[in-house]
């Protein structure tokens, strides 16, 4: 028995020493090692660390997700963001106008239904950004901007056996036997929006980045949507049905989400983001339908003026795809990225124009289109 007291001292020993190397939360790496990974590593990639994904050695430190930056050597750790977008805004359920309908003796052609002209309009996206000293956290706030300008359409009746119906004035305004012989519409969104979030850009493998975050969304906007209709009652002479709509909204709530990157080589990646944000919003909605002739012999009559204001709780969801370049120059003191690809954000249940015989929403609102990004870490 005593002579087994002098292997039990050595085993407790050996026990003991590797218990406080892993509560002080580092390894015992044999003194042959190469240096480990500094803290501030401006390129993650260039050093052994992390190792393949599912290969552990004594050389590697005990970090289970590994800071992926980026960061520069010697700087302030900050960073400013500059992006140009070129997207499309446009609203479900804006058709103003539908041909097709039957006009004298003979079957209408097959008609269809007229929405307003929606292009893609160039906006822009600035952000400040701080590296954070605590675990590799950062902060980043981001400021868009996007105004369509005025999108504008019109059609007028293209056949003899039909005629169009407009889908915005009331029918106990507008006979369907007064033939309209053209519409048109008019729509815009001059769109703000603010991103603030906290995140960590950590390593899941040697080759996989992930950021997760959280933080606060706030958005406004202006939205437009004006229709004309030119009808013909009993072919007396030429009226016109003006229908003039805007919403003014804001919003403000939590959003969260998660940015990833694939990397095939050690600059370029393939990136991925998607965020989730919920918005306590006011809508405030006004209509003023008003008639009045085209020849200017009767003075323009409203028919109706009315504002629908209420708070409701509006979901958001943006996703983005694109490829990434990263490079550090001057010694690793500077660090510019520079990433392209294609955004798109759902901002449900956003068409509160004004119904007469149906209220709430009547779709959705998109944003979508191409964003090019460059970042400056200093």
């Amino acid at each position: 028995m005593k002579k087994l007291l002098p292997v039990a001292g050595l085993l407790f020993t050996s026990i003991s020493h590797l218990l406080g190397a892993y509560s002080n939360g580092s390894c015992n790496m044999p003194k042959n090692c190469p240096p480990k990974c500094p803290p501030k590593e401006p390129a993650p990639l260039n050093c052994d660390c992390p190792p393949p994904a599912g290969v552990i050695n004594d050389c590697m430190p005990c970090v289970i997700t590994p800071s992926a930056g980026p960061r520069v050597a010697d700087g302030v750790d900050m960073f400013v963001t500059a992006d140009f977008i070129y997207w499309t805004i446009r609203d479900d359920g804006l058709g103003y106008a539908t041909s097709g309908w039957r006009n004298g003796a003979s079957d209408p052609a097959r008609g269809s239904v007229k929405h307003p002209n929606f292009k893609f309009k160039p906006g822009f996206k600035v952000g400040l950004g701080v590296n954070l000293g605590h675990d590799g956290w950062d902060t980043v706030a981001e400021y868009t901007w996007l105004y369509t300008g005025n999108m504008s359409n019109s059609t007028s009746q293209t056949f003899a056996t039909s005629t169009l119906a407009s889908t915005q004035t009331p029918g106990n305004d507008l006979d369907i036997d007064d033939a309209i012989s053209s519409a048109s519409s008019t729509y815009n969104v001059h769109f703000n929006n603010i991103d603030w979030e906290l995140g960590r850009n950590f390593f899941v493998s040697r080759y996989l980045k992930i950021r997760p975050h959280f933080g606060l969304k706030g958005a406004w906007y202006t939205k437009r949507f004006n229709t004309t209709d030119v009808v013909d009652p009993d072919g007396v002479g030429l009226n016109a049905y003006s229908v003039n709509q805007h919403i003014n909204f804001w919003g403000i709530g939590a959003r969260t989400g998660f940015d990833t990157a694939w990397h095939f080589t050690k600059s370029f990646s393939i990136v991925g983001d998607v965020a989730l944000s919920a918005l306590w919003s006011q809508f405030k909605a006004h209509r003023k339908d008003s008639n009045y002739a085209t020849d200017g012999t009767v003075a323009t009559e409203v028919l109706f003026n009315t504002q629908n204001s209420f708070h409701s709780l509006k979901p958001v969801l943006e996703l983005f795809l694109g490829l990434r370049w990263d490079t550090w120059f001057s010694d690793d003191d500077f660090h510019v990225g520079i990433e392209a690809g294609w955004e798109e954000q759902v901002w449900f249940n956003q068409n509160q124009f004004y119904g007469i015989y149906e209220q709430g929403s009547h779709g959705d609102m998109f944003a979508q289109g191409f964003t090019f990004k460059v970042r400056f870490d200093f």
